[in-house]
């Protein structure tokens, strides 16, 4: 393996690594990676959950309070234009209660 080569961490007892293990170049996914709901929530954590996500266009909102909500599985946001023409991006969850907005 060579400097520019990433290291390929397989732990054979991981039901998810031994997909991984399987798995041959240029060949469509096995139905498990798109149906085991254990492949789903190693994706929330690892790549969703982990980097800025597109919630949509600026251009939805042109007005002072005008919004929209967006959800990825369980989490909810409400993107919402402000009196000074600002864009937020708000968890959508009373503070006290915990129900969504």
């Amino acid at each position: 393996m060579d400097m520019m080569t990433p290291a390929k961490i397989i732990d054979p007892s991981n039901p998810i690594d031994a997909l991984i293990a399987k798995q041959r170049s240029g060949v469509a996914l096995a139905q498990d990676f798109y149906l085991d709901p254990a492949v789903y929530q190693r994706d929330l954590d690892r790549v969703i959950r982990r980097h800025w996500m597109i919630a949509g266009h600026v251009g939805s909102i042109p007005n002072p309070g005008d919004y929209f909500q967006v959800t990825y599985d369980r989490d909810s946001v409400i993107i919402v234009r402000d009196r000074e023409g600002e864009v937020n991006a708000l968890i959508n969850s009373c503070r006290h209660r915990g129900a969504q907005v």
